[in-house]
């Protein structure tokens, strides 16, 4: 409710945190509601009588072998190393790093579709799964720590629903802005993660947070 989400964010940094994660979550899944029609747009472009379903088939098989790159390595970086990273650097600076890797690779997704070479699209998965396993973590380690200890789940859950409302709003303009430009939808989400990391250097160190 308004009421809670207002009492949560007396705390310092809360409200940061909060617009850092509506913003990173819609940025994100704009991207993914997208990612196979782009892959489909640039390397299988479906011409009618022209090999149409087997184009669909190569399309949505590429579009698997980045999302399998993205998944391991997240999965390594959330699994293995956040917890060691975030002792020796600390959830903020994690948080920035993440979400800038983020930008960085939303922005670079127009550039690997006009070079063409799909094999770059791999090492972009991994530069995106390195910044989202930094940032989830961060941003949730980061709302617990600002929060009275008996006020962690309730602030958590009302992250998730920020989280939930940014993956209504993504993908609902993704398709409007990727029917405008194959890149529209990128260069924007890539923007707004920017504005988001900008957000999280005035992030204040307190006594609950790193």
């Amino acid at each position: 409710s308004f009421k809670a989400l207002k009492h949560a964010a007396r705390h310092p940094n809360v409200s940061q945190l909060f617009l850092i994660y509506f913003f990173y979550i819609s940025a994100f899944s704009m991207m993914e509601q997208v990612l196979g029609l782009f892959i489909q747009s640039t390397w299988h472009p479906l011409t009618a009588g022209v090999e149409w379903v087997a184009r669909g088939k190569q399309s949505a098989a590429q579009t698997a072998y980045v999302l399998i790159m993205v998944g391991v390595t997240a999965t390594i970086v959330q699994g293995g190393l956040i917890g060691r990273l975030a002792k020796k650097f600390g959830e903020r600076r994690l948080l920035i790093t993440g979400i800038t890797f983020v930008g960085i690779a939303l922005a670079t997704t127009p550039l690997i579709g006009q070079l063409g070479i799909y094999s770059l699209m791999l090492l972009w998965g991994v530069g995106l799964a390195i910044g989202s396993g930094l940032t989830n973590p961060s941003l949730s380690s980061l709302i617990s720590q600002s929060v009275d200890k008996g006020e962690q789940g309730e602030a958590l859950g009302m992250g998730q629903s920020i989280s939930a409302l940014g993956r209504v709003i993504g993908p609902s303009i993704a398709g409007v802005l990727f029917e405008r430009s194959v890149g529209l939808p990128f260069w924007l989400g890539s923007g707004i993660v920017f504005i988001a990391a900008i957000i999280a250097t005035s992030l204040k160190t307190t006594a609950k947070v790193s």
